[in-house]
């Protein structure tokens, strides 16, 4: 399994370390698409990290993450194309769980 590490907040953000998440996820796409075009992807992680890759692949604004809702241990599928195009194929999935 290949996994993408990310090193610390980078120095000299200040006041705008509440979007280095954002900026972070974004990255790491981009990176995902570019190292693993044409495979599958899998991605593991706490709700508003999804939530704010659902935005940017819905190509709605990010402040519609507060009015998703993601049950606990859901799967969400999307599928991403060169230019950062993306099609939403699947959004909270809990079918797997019990």
């Amino acid at each position: 399994m290949h996994k993408h590490t990310v090193g610390p907040l980078p120095a000299g953000l200040g006041n705008r370390a509440a979007i280095w998440p954002k900026e972070l996820l974004i990255t790491a796409r981009r990176a995902a698409v570019r190292d693993h075009g044409g495979q599958t992807v899998l991605v593991v992680s706490h709700i508003s990290p999804v939530k704010i890759l659902l935005c940017r692949a819905l190509g709605v604004p990010l402040g519609t993450l507060y009015r998703l809702y993601l049950g606990s241990a859901c799967i969400n599928e999307i599928q991403w194309h060169g230019r950062g195009f993306a099609a939403v194929l699947c959004v909270n999935d809990t079918s797997h769980l019990p």
